[in-house]
């Protein structure tokens, strides 16, 4: 298993949960990384940014989290100037 298989699942899973009537009317959700979680958690909001608002990173790694938060705001910086 790959970390894009595991990524895969957790997007497939995003847009289950999209779906569901409850959830879709508030529109962005946020997700709970835990241990390997905590690595998948941030790639997958970044890449669905219409689907997450934010995420939690539980028993996460110190150097990969701020190396994970800095991309995202890089990431996120980027696409703000191009709109």
């Amino acid at each position: 298993m790959t970390f894009n298989d595991l990524k895969q699942d957790a997007e497939k899973a995003l847009n289950v949960l999209m779906a569901q009537p409850e959830v879709n009317d508030i529109k962005k959700i946020m997700i709970i990384g835990h241990s390997e979680g905590a690595i998948i958690a941030p790639r997958v909001a970044v890449d669905n940014p219409t689907k997450v608002r934010n995420i939690v990173l539980i028993g996460a790694q110190a150097p990969f989290v701020i190396t994970c938060i800095s991309s995202m705001y890089t990431c996120q910086s980027f696409m703000l100037k191009r709109c």
